[in-house]
């Protein structure tokens, strides 16, 4: 019933229930993130050869994973290697896209923002430098969905 009192007891077993869920997938796909992330940025870095960087693609996205931001409707895995090569690298490539804050989860659902930095940790001049990623992960640790906003959109 709407405005009716929370009872205590159930909100508790209510929280209890999700954090055990959460700690549950934490340890699915907690070890997965510290290769799964640093894979993924690597595909945004100048010094990853092409064929590297559509292994890494091939080998962490699932097949019909999707990327998408606000300069991008929807991009496959290879399509969005191609996006990078073609149009953010000619860019950024003086920049690292670096993780700024440390990666966030719930269940297979995390966040994380990011930037590109140059050499002194300065932030690329231009907009769309930095922002915050959400991503879903599969059932099988890999990247099934990312969702990217801009800082300057914000």
């Amino acid at each position: 019933m709407i405005g009716a009192p929370i009872d205590a007891a159930a909100a508790e077993r209510v929280s209890a229930m999700i954090a055990e869920q959460d700690a549950a997938a934490r340890l699915a796909i907690g070890p997965a993130l510290t290769t799964l992330l640093p894979r993924y940025r690597s595909l945004w870095d100048v010094t990853t050869s092409s064929a590297e960087r559509r292994r890494i693609s091939a080998e962490n996205w699932e097949v019909n994973g999707d990327y998408r931001d606000s300069m991008t409707d929807s991009l496959s895995p290879a399509a969005l290697v191609t996006h990078i090569e073609e149009t953010i690298l000619p860019l950024l490539g003086a920049y690292t896209l670096t993780l700024i804050d440390r990666p966030r989860f719930h269940g297979r659902f995390v966040t994380f923002a990011w930037a590109f930095l140059d050499r002194a940790g300065s932030i690329a001049p231009i907009a769309g430098a930095a922002g915050v990623d959400f991503v879903t992960v599969s059932a099988d640790a890999k990247l099934a969905q990312i969702v990217g906003f801009f800082d300057d959109e914000m």
